[in-house]
């Protein structure tokens, strides 16, 4: 996959950014550490082992190809 460039806009609190940022982290390190942790920030929003739960819910676009 040739990587791009994403720009968008969200109307949300500087407490949601921060939270979205480190979801972004996250995916990232992943990317390239599949043992890596989620911060404490998301285990509290996903209310429990974020890193397992975010594997569950996503997919790397990648290994489609």
């Amino acid at each position: 996959m040739v990587p791009g460039e994403l720009y968008f806009e969200l109307d949300c609190s500087l407490d949601e950014a921060q939270l979205f940022y480190a979801l972004v982290v996250f995916l990232w390190e992943r990317k390239t550490n599949p043992v890596a942790k989620a911060g404490p920030e998301l285990d509290d929003a996903f209310g429990g082992d974020a890193a397992a739960i975010i594997s569950d819910l996503t997919m790397d676009l990648d290994d489609l190809w």
